[in-house]
């Protein structure tokens, strides 16, 4: 069982007591005067032996506070409080401690504290985060550390929260404990947002909308399980080069309405970031090889080479065999026999390759006929005259998937750069030929 952990800071100010609830007033718990023992009766019950609360204090705040003061706390400091709520039904057997901080007045002080709540954390903790009189800097840097401490040592954030006591109801003396979770969770969705954007990796935002799901009852969590499952079959048919899968099987049409709908959902702090993944995913369409073209500026975008080289050769064979018929497009014979015409091989084998493999010569003819539109008749340099643009880029393909599936051992193995601008103007060339609006005669 993973253990589960209050932490708080306590102030040297002066307290005073009142009624703290959470969401509804009508539910304002007994007069307290510390926000600790009133964020532990509202999200810490049943914790038994898993919990423990750590309030983190000044030298100045645990004499004021922390301890029994005559003056501050009628000697009845939180030490006490807490001491007396573990004896309580539900509150059984859970722990607390007082742990040193120093007053955090310049960087390298603001750097120990950080340094000191950061031990005590343990690895896979769920932590409650009370920010209320937390010192200074001490909330920006509570965000820092629980990302720090999800990444490092697998926390989860249960709930980051605040008692205001500046919004409390002065007649009734009541004070609203304010939830700020959503802060901790748009974190996690900018920087899964951001590895999208950057890396072309799905996964985290996928995780975050599953989580989400099961998170909040007033969204529909069918249509964001959809989501979740769509955005990883993208990202997976990218990573592993499943050009069927992107052309056939996944629905961009209703990935970009499924992201309509999150922006409408109750969502709204996400509706920018929607956005971008929307922009992101344009370039595709339902049902299309050239869904193949735009993966492949898709891995340009996202530094994914290998995957892109592969989609752009494919991509051709496939464009090339879809204008003679589409239900070819992924029967091998006909890829095998296009990948020779391409690749320049002599007529008189590709007749008796066709013959080999059980292919009709017309369609054979029709790739020999749609790679020779694309001879260079007219050149401003008579060298490229009777070159074939198609071959040529096609065999350049092939040499360069030769050199990333060799890991560079060959003699002429070409850098990361090399092979990043190599692709691209490729990607370009292809572009410009209008493989994918062709029609052959």
């Amino acid at each position: 069982m993973p253990r589960k952990v209050l932490i708080s800071f306590l102030g040297a100010g002066r307290y005073e007591t009142s009624r703290y609830y959470h969401e509804d007033v009508q539910k304002a718990g007994p007069f307290l005067r510390y926000v600790q023992e009133a964020t532990a009766r509202a999200f810490c019950k049943d914790w038994n032996e898993q919990g423990t609360i750590i309030v983190f204090t000044t030298e100045k705040a645990r004499e004021t506070h922390w301890n029994d003061n005559p003056i501050s706390n009628e000697n009845e400091g939180l030490q006490c409080r807490l001491k007396a709520l573990i004896q309580e039904e539900g509150f059984k057997g859970m722990s607390y401690k007082n742990v040193m901080i120093p007053d955090g007045l310049n960087e390298e002080g603001i750097w120990a504290i950080f340094e000191t709540v950061f031990r005590e954390l343990q690895k896979g903790d769920e932590v409650i985060f009370d920010i209320t009189h937390a010192f200074r800097s001490i909330p920006m840097l509570g965000l820092v550390l629980l990302n720090y401490g999800e990444l490092l040592k697998d926390i989860k954030t249960e709930r980051l929260c605040y008692g205001a006591f500046e919004a409390r109801d002065t007649q009734l003396n009541t004070t609203p404990i304010v939830d700020l979770t959503s802060f901790v969770e748009l974190q996690k969705w900018t920087g899964a947002s951001r590895k999208m954007i950057h890396s072309g990796d799905t996964k985290e935002l996928a995780l975050l909308l599953r989580d989400t799901a099961n998170k909040y009852d007033h969204l529909d969590k069918e249509v964001l399980l959809r989501f979740a499952g769509q955005l990883t079959n993208f990202s997976e048919a990218i990573a592993t080069c499943r050009g069927r899968e992107l052309s056939e099987n996944i629905s961009f049409e209703e990935l970009q309405e499924l992201i309509e709908i999150q922006g409408s959902q109750g969502l709204p702090q996400l509706v920018p970031l929607l956005e971008l993944i929307k922009k992101e995913l344009q370039p595709f369409k339902s049902a299309s090889l050239k869904n193949g073209l735009a993966a492949v500026k898709w891995c340009l975008d996202h530094n994914m080479i290998q995957q892109g080289y592969t989609f752009l050769q494919e991509t051709i064979k496939s464009l090339v065999i879809e204008q003679f018929d589409q239900k070819l497009v992924n029967e091998y014979k006909y890829r095998e026999l296009v990948n020779q015409v391409l690749a320049g091989v002599k007529e008189e084998y590709l007749k008796e390759n066709a013959k080999d493999k059980g292919v009709e010569w017309e369609f054979v003819a029709h790739a020999i006929r749609l790679k020779d539109q694309y001879v260079i008749n007219t050149s401003l340099s008579p060298w490229q005259k009777g070159n074939n643009q198609l071959v040529t880029i096609y065999r350049q393909l092939s040499k360069l998937r030769n050199d990333i599936n060799h890991c560079g051992t060959n003699e002429d193995g070409q850098n990361f750069m090399e092979m990043h601008k190599q692709l691209y103007s490729l990607y370009r060339q292809v572009k410009e030929l209008r493989l994918d609006d062709l029609f052959v005669l």
